[in-house]
């Protein structure tokens, strides 16, 4: 969990309950007390009304706060075009988290940024082909979790074929998504067009970084060969 998102729980449990302690903040996030003095030093600093009380915890105060997300017209409106992108080009479950995003955004600016992101007149769109099919959600949890993901895959230039894949990174172009990573079918790094791809699977195989056989190497690889054509 990243620390922006723990803050924004931790905020969230003193709303619950005004009353709670480094163990109980500790337990539910699953991150070491040190951890959580840290998050709650920067919370302090930051403005927020929690205080210590010796042999209590830590009490938050009736009128609890996130203090206001402080971004310029620019980031604002960079902001805005990259969750309305997500919402025209993910997968549904990728796309309300986008919509919920922007309004948990909305809600702690300051006055002074509104309309803010959804009022917004710079937005994104996507022709109808172009939006993520259902089974990208599948390929957001086999990389988050390095999972190996097993497929059936219809090239240009060939029949369905069984692919055996770790993916790696999925990307978003004008007309198509893609997932990229280490073919064990073909050992090889490849790339895989999601509108391809049918009777998608997450298996019970994990994998680990290998060196040769990761994004970071497959870009080198592609920039050093458009070198050479240049």
């Amino acid at each position: 969990m990243r620390r922006a998102e723990r803050l924004f729980r931790i905020v969230g449990m003193f709303r619950d309950k005004k009353v709670l302690t480094a163990a109980d903040l500790s337990a539910a996030l699953e991150v070491c007390e040190r951890t959580i003095y840290r998050d709650l030093a920067h919370l302090q600093a930051s403005g927020v009304g929690i205080e210590g009380v010796g042999g209590i915890g830590y009490v938050a105060d009736d009128n609890l706060q996130l203090p206001p997300l402080n971004f310029s017209l620019d980031q604002i409106e960079a902001l805005a075009l990259g969750l309305s992108f997500v919402m025209a080009a993910g997968d549904k479950e990728l796309a309300q988290s986008a919509a919920a995003a922007q309004a948990k955004i909305d809600t702690v600016l300051p006055q002074a940024s509104k309309p803010g992101l959804s009022g917004s007149p710079i937005v994104a769109s996507r022709r109808a082909s172009g939006r993520a099919p259902a089974h990208a959600a599948v390929l957001r949890r086999a990389l988050r979790t390095r999972t190996i993901v097993e497929f059936d895959y219809q090239s240009e230039q060939s029949q369905p074929a069984q692919r055996r894949l770790r993916p790696m990174t999925l990307t978003a172009f004008t007309d198509c998504w893609t997932v990229s990573g280490w073919c064990e079918t073909r050992q090889a790094l490849r790339n895989f067009r999601l509108d391809r791809i049918e009777k998608l699977r997450m298996t019970t195989d994990t994998f680990d970084s290998v060196p040769g056989h990761n994004i970071d190497t497959y870009a080198k690889r592609r920039r050093d060969l458009s070198m050479h054509r240049h």
